[in-house]
């Protein structure tokens, strides 16, 4: 008899430790276990944030080095832009590129200046002839003039051997002077003298 209570006390016992370990582990232990899981979660999802504002940081830095290069471009490509459309200029310049580059000059025509905004434009119908290579060495040049000249039509023709070009341009500046016209551009197509084309 005494060993069956021994034994019930013992088997007693290690049921309450056992209830105690249980209570411990499921209201203490767990609940803090799972505390420590949460802040680890929190702790990578911070680290991860803090790596995309690194990220985000370094891209601003690339960002704003870029902005400044385009600004400096911008300002380069702006100060290229004449402030005022010099139709006389454009007239020598156009036929001196032709002239160097094996072309024979007909005509250039100035249309009337358009105002958009800051910008100035104006059109140009400019007809020449000469050899294939004269020609495409003068489209090639246009391209590349120091005026800001927009190629917008060509036409080529081929007569006696030689090609005929027409081509229609547009000259820009920026708008911060009035154009420069000498009188005799005003002209009618058709002038009968040279003195009378020149008269003011």
């Amino acid at each position: 008899m005494k060993n069956k209570e021994r034994f019930q006390k013992i088997a007693l016992v290690v049921l309450l430790a056992f209830g105690l370990l249980y209570s411990y582990t499921n209201y203490v232990v767990w609940p803090e276990w799972q505390h420590i899981q949460e802040l680890g979660r929190q702790v990578k999802a911070r680290q991860t944030e803090y790596q995309r504002l690194l990220e985000l940081k370094t891209r601003q830095a690339a960002v704003e080095q870029a902005l400044t290069a385009a600004e400096a471009k911008v300002r380069g490509e702006s100060s290229k832009v004449p402030a005022l459309l010099d139709e006389p200029r454009l007239t020598v310049d156009i036929y001196s590129l032709a002239k160097r580059d094996g072309l024979s000059p007909e005509s250039l025509r100035f249309y009337t200046v358009q105002h958009k905004g800051n910008v100035q434009e104006v059109k140009l119908d400019f007809v020449g002839s000469g050899q294939t290579a004269a020609v495409l060495g003068f489209i090639e040049d246009i391209r590349q003039s120091r005026d800001l000249l927009a190629i917008r039509g060509v036409n080529l023709t081929v007569d006696k051997g030689l090609m005929k070009i027409g081509l229609t341009l547009t000259a820009y500046a920026s708008g911060g002077g009035t154009a420069i016209r000498a009188p005799f551009m005003n002209a009618p197509p058709g002038i009968s003298s040279v003195v009378k084309m020149f008269a003011p």
